[in-house]
C-alpha cells in the first residue's frame, strides 16, 4: 500500500518454461501460465501488467511470442549485468525481453559490491535491475536471502544517491514504461508566423 514492494507476474503456477521443457511444446498451457496469471494480477491488484519474470529465469521462444502478442513490454532474465538506458527490441541478453539483472545475494556479493553497481550505473549511464528474493533478520542459507542489516546498508546508500539526484529509483514497471515511452515518442516543434 505504501509503494515499497511491487508484485510482478511470475507465471500462474511457477512451471519451468525453458526451451525443451514439457510446457514449451504446449502453446495453450504456456499461454495459460503467462496470460491467465496476468488476468489474475489485474483482477486482484488493479494494474495493467506489462513486465514478466520467468520462472527459473528461462523461457522458450514460443513464450517470447506470447509475451509480445499479449501486451508485455519487457521481461527479466537470469543473465547478470547492466542494461542500456535504451535497450533494443529482442530477446538477446540486455534486450527488452531478456533484460539483465544482479542477484542481491549472489556469491561474493556484499554491501561494497552492491553499492558498486549503483556507482557504475551512474558513471556509465546504465540501468541496474536488482533481484531481491528474501529479507530476513538472519540469513537462512536458502535462495538469495539478505539480512535486514545488509539490506538497510545498501538501501541507505541508494537513498543518498536518489536524494542527490544522481539516481532515479522506480519500480521495474515504471522504469520500463518510462524508457519504452521515451524510445517511442516523437516531439514535433512548429514555428508559426506571427
Amino acid at each position: 500500500n505504501e509503494g515499497h514492494v511491487e508484485v510482478i507476474n511470475h507465471s500462474y503456477s511457477h512451471k519451468t518454461m525453458k526451451e525443451g521443457s514439457l510446457i514449451s511444446y504446449n502453446y495453450f498451457s504456456l499461454r495459460h501460465q503467462i496470460v491467465d496469471s496476468d488476468k489474475y494480477y489485474e483482477k486482484n491488484f488493479g494494474e495493467e501488467q506489462i513486465v514478466f519474470i520467468f520462472p527459473g529465469n528461462a523461457i522458450c521462444s514460443q513464450g517470447y511470442t506470447i509475451l509480445q502478442d499479449n501486451g508485455f513490454w519487457a521481461s527479466r532474465s537470469d543473465t547478470r549485468g547492466f542494461n542500456s538506458l535504451s535497450p533494443e527490441d529482442g530477446n538477446q541478453d540486455g534486450q527488452w525481453y531478456q533484460l539483465c539483472m544482479f542477484g542481491i545475494k549472489d556469491d561474493g556479493v556484499d554491501t561494497e559490491v552492491r553499492n558498486g553497481w549503483i556507482d557504475q550505473a551512474i558513471t556509465e549511464n546504465l540501468w541496474v535491475i536488482e533481484m531481491w528474493h528474501e529479507v530476513l533478520a538472519e540469513d537462512d542459507e536458502l535462495f538469495q536471502t539478505i539480512t535486514i542489516g545488509e539490506s538497510a546498508e545498501h538501501l541507505y546508500y541508494l537513498s543518498q544517491k536518489v536524494d542527490s539526484g544522481e539516481v532515479w529509483n522506480p519500480t521495474f514497471t515504471d522504469a520500463v514504461k518510462y524508457i519504452r515511452e521515451k524510445q517511442n515518442s516523437n516531439v514535433y516543434a512548429y514555428i508559426l508566423d506571427g
